[in-house]
């Protein structure tokens, strides 16, 4: 009688489900006359970035405005969650539209902004536009280098 014995090798493989944000990551600045912002991002899990964001008073670097952003995986879906200390809980923004260098994120039900849009222009330029739903003159742009 023959023994054939066959050993099998499983590799696990971690595949991160927010992968297509990547060129999203790391640490963006915006400057103005009277301050400027840092925006940051970083992989804090396999469904999940987390990212900061603060602007500063040019002249002595106190803080003007803070948040805490978060983009991650639910049921199959991507949200965009925005807590700024004025609010008790964030505020989600379901992923609208996507493409390769362009995330929209959506919530009519928020004051504002309603719409929060990111785009990838250049490997080191990276551009945020929040508005309502339907882009009247309350559209805002904010342009960031990659620090």
């Amino acid at each position: 009688m023959k023994i054939v014995l066959f050993l099998f090798s499983i590799s696990i493989v971690n595949y991160s489900q927010t992968d297509k944000f990547d060129w999203l990551l790391g640490e963006w600045k915006m400057e103005r006359a009277n301050s400027y912002t840092i925006e940051s991002w970083k992989q804090a899990g396999v469904n999940t970035i987390e990212g900061e964001s603060f602007t500063l008073d040019s002249k002595n670097d106190s803080i003007i405005f803070s948040e805490s952003l978060r983009i991650l995986l639910m049921n199959g879906e991507y949200f965009y969650l925005a807590k700024v200390p004025q609010n008790k809980l964030p505020v989600a923004f379901k992923m609208s539209y996507y493409h390769d260098e362009r995330i929209v994120f959506e919530n009519i039900n928020h004051d504002f902004p309603q719409r929060i849009e990111y785009s990838k222009i250049s490997n080191d330029s990276l551009r945020v536009t929040i508005s309502l739903i339907n882009k009247d003159k309350s559209q805002r742009t904010f342009n960031f280098r990659k620090r």
